[in-house]
């Protein structure tokens, strides 16, 4: 990572992480409104299910990847700032990796029956597991819509009051350092 700005990758890892968590949102809140019975229900649950599962491949990847290279340090920044940006950032990374795992988990204790016959077992053991999961899924996707919320209002911030560039380095890749 470069101290002006972030490459292709990571921006398109960012905006490929964008879509798929508001795709996600989208879809758990609409199949939540639905009735059990409802057949639109089942399709959009399963197609959340099945996004989470590829998708945990690809976020312990980014979340590896933003590991490994660090946090981007904007040292202009007031120290409140640097300090709300690390935190926010640093929840995403815990988030993104944890209610992907306890909706798996509230999945696999449930004995869901995905499309084509494919069914999970179930078992008292694995409900109890899956009600703890599922309490935790909910609770965490509730953090992770805030987190959002503080991420979009800072970037409204940098680009709208304080117009310092920030928002441009997750929206042009530093090429060569320029």
């Amino acid at each position: 990572m470069r101290a002006n700005g972030y490459n292709a990758t990571t921006i398109i890892m960012h905006w490929v992480t964008v879509v798929w968590v508001i795709t996600m949102l989208v879809l758990g809140t609409v199949f939540h409104e639905l009735s059990y019975t409802d057949a639109t229900r089942y399709v959009l649950e399963t197609a959340h299910i099945l996004l989470g599962v590829v998708a945990l491949v690809f976020l312990f990847v980014r979340v590896v990847r933003r590991l490994r290279n660090g946090f981007k340090n904007h040292p202009n920044h007031a120290w409140y700032e640097q300090l709300l940006s690390r935190a926010v950032q640093s929840c995403f990374m815990v988030l993104l990796v944890l209610v992907p795992i306890t909706g798996l988990i509230m999945v696999l204790g449930n004995g869901y029956a995905f499309p084509g016959g494919l069914n999970l077992p179930s078992s008292d053991v694995l409900f109890e597991i899956s009600y703890i999961s599922s309490q935790a899924h909910d609770l965490l996707t509730k953090v992770l819509a805030a987190t959002i919320l503080l991420h979009i209002l800072g970037a409204v911030k940098h680009a709208v009051f304080d117009r310092d560039g920030t928002l441009m380095g997750i929206l042009k890749p530093v090429i060569n350092g320029k």
